[in-house]
């Protein structure tokens, strides 16, 4: 892994309510960190292993899916940039187990 390891997207935390998280990809984990300072404790740490399967569905907003062993992740990239980077950078780190569904 090489490049960019983490990417912004507004993380769904309930019906209508999404909150802000920079996403760090490493081989070990997934890291979503609020950029609320005052949420940190909201802090949610995935390891790869638990995770089943990456999807970024292409239809407007671009959606990215986190499908783990105990549970579902959703949230919606903040920029194209943001988006362009996870693409690489979870192909590379999860390979079978991600799907860009068409996009890019």
């Amino acid at each position: 892994m090489d490049g960019v390891e983490h990417f912004k997207i507004n993380l769904r935390s309930g019906f209508f309510k999404v909150k802000p998280y920079s996403v760090t990809v490493s081989l070990e984990d997934i890291t979503f960190t609020p950029l609320d300072e005052a949420e940190d404790k909201n802090r949610i740490k995935i390891p790869c292993s638990k995770v089943e399967r990456i999807v970024i569905f292409g239809r407007a907003p671009v959606e990215l899916e986190i499908k783990t062993v105990d549970e579902t992740f959703v949230g919606v990239f903040q920029t194209p940039y943001d988006m362009a980077n996870a693409i690489e950078l979870l192909k590379s780190v999860f390979k079978k187990r991600f799907s860009n569904g068409g996009v890019m």
